[in-house]
C-alpha cells in the first residue's frame, strides 16, 4: 500500500504521523526493526498534533468522567460560544451569595438590637418604678421623720382654690 492509498483510508493526521515514523526509520509497528526511542517520539508527535488541533472533531464523543476531571469539555464549541453567558451566570451567583450573606448579617444585627431594646425597656421600667415609689407621699413623710433635721411638716388645712378674674369667666 502506498502513501496516497494510506491517506485516503486512515485520514490526514494518522497518515502524516506514519510518514514521520517512516522518515525516522520506523515501520510504524512494534516489530524488531524499530527502536523504542523513535516509537516514543512518534507517539509524542501524534499526541501533540491531536492536542494542537483546535477545531472540533466532526464526530463528537460522549462526555466521560475523564473529560470532566481533566476539563476537556471546556474547550468544546458549545462552551466557547456560551462563555459570556456562563460569566454572567457566575457573576449573578456571586451577587446572590453575597446578598444572602449580607441579609443574614443584617438579621443577626436586628436580633441583637432587639434584645438590647428589650433590656433597655426593662431597665427604664424598673427605674421608673423605683422613682414612683420614692416620690410617694408616704415615703417622703417617712424619710422626713427619719431625718429630724427638716422643718417641713404636713399641712393641717386642706388645700383650697383661689379664684382670680381669669378663672371666674
Amino acid at each position: 500500500m502506498n502513501k496516497e492509498e494510506h491517506k485516503t483510508t486512515t485520514g490526514t493526521d494518522e497518515a502524516s504521523t506514519r510518514t514521520d515514523e517512516n522518515a525516522n526509520g520506523g515501520t510504524g509497528g512494534t516489530g524488531a526493526g524499530t527502536d523504542e526511542g523513535t516509537d516514543a517520539a512518534s507517539s509524542l508527535r501524534t499526541f501533540i498534533r491531536k492536542g494542537a488541533n483546535e477545531e472540533e472533531q466532526p464526530g463528537t464523543k460522549d462526555l466521560s468522567l475523564k473529560d470532566l476531571i481533566w476539563g476537556e469539555f471546556l474547550v468544546s464549541k458549545f462552551i466557547r460560544e456560551q462563555m459570556m453567558l456562563l460569566v454572567i451566570i457566575c457573576a449573578f451567583i456571586v451577587v446572590y451569595i453575597s446578598n444572602r450573606f449580607q441579609c443574614q448579617q443584617n438579621t443577626i444585627k436586628i436580633s441583637k438590637l432587639t434584645e438590647q431594646l428589650k433590656d433597655a425597656k426593662y431597665r427604664a421600667l424598673a427605674s421608673s418604678s423605683e422613682l414612683t415609689e420614692m416620690t410617694r407621699k408616704s415615703r417622703v413623710l417617712t424619710k422626713l421623720r427619719e431625718n429630724n433635721d427638716s422643718t417641713l411638716q404636713m399641712s393641717k388645712q386642706p388645700p383650697y382654690i383661689i379664684n382670680t378674674d381669669d378663672t371666674q369667666q
